[in-house]
């Protein structure tokens, strides 16, 4: 709708309206709808919408929490899905089972209210609740957006051999460093992580003592951070 002079919008406060509103703007979605806001003389459009900003005043104010936890925009995640041949994180199939969650409970929450709510009753008929696929969803990707580990029975195997592999690289850093330390090359008993590798601090002077790669030295010089050579094929399998 176009709206005549290009000022009035200046001259009612309608800006200055849209921009406190702003601040309340929980989502993309309602960024792009609140700048497409315009005035309206349309006098039943008007009535309609200010039912709805009472109705939602009186849930806020006065009756149970208003379900509106997880208000995101999936446009980016369902143009992703919609390619053939697409993969989703965690983290937007987490998004997806949240929104999910959403819909479901803000369905029911105007669905038993329709006689108190009746705007926003209708507003509610829209929303289509896929309980099959949040449930899916739930049993694939936990609270964190992390994929469970019974997510699939191939995912499960992979992190138990996973798991099994890292206490083996454990107890091999471990032992390179116990000699390390019986030999005077090292002082520490704990090994460490530099760039992702498993390695054990020796000194700088016996270096050339341990067999193995260098991946850092210490600011002041004095200490290595050497991947023991036997430790290498097990490093590489758990990045």
């Amino acid at each position: 709708m176009q709206v005549y002079p290009d000022t009035v919008e200046a001259k009612l406060g309608f800006d200055v309206l849209r921009a406190r509103l702003g601040a309340y703007v929980r989502s993309t979605l309602g960024e792009r709808r609140l700048a497409a806001m315009q005035p309206s003389s349309e006098a039943a459009w008007v009535r309609n919408e200010l039912g709805r900003v009472a109705e939602l005043q009186q849930a806020l104010r006065f009756d149970d929490p208003v379900p509106l936890d997880h208000v995101l925009d999936l446009g980016e995640v369902l143009r992703r899905a919609a390619l053939e041949g697409a993969v989703l994180d965690p983290e937007d199939l987490l998004a997806l089972r949240q929104v999910l969650t959403t819909v479901r409970r803000l369905k029911g929450y105007f669905d038993r209210r329709t006689g108190k709510y009746p705007h926003l009753a209708r507003v509610a008929t829209a929303l289509v609740p896929l309980p099959g696929l949040e449930e899916r969803l739930a049993a694939v990707v936990d609270d964190e957006g992390r994929l469970r580990d019974d997510a699939s029975p191939e995912l499960r195997r992979i992190r138990r051999e996973l798991a099994r592999r890292r206490e083996q690289l454990r107890a091999s850093v471990l032992k390179a460093l116990r000699d390390a330390v019986a030999q005077g090359y090292a002082t520490e008993e704990q090994p460490t992580i530099r760039h992702g590798r498993m390695v054990i601090p020796v000194r700088a002077e016996a270096k050339r003592k341990v067999q193995g790669f260098v991946h850092d030295t210490s600011a002041t010089g004095q200490t290595v951070y050497i991947e023991p050579a036997a430790t290498l094929d097990l490093n590489n399998e758990v990045r």
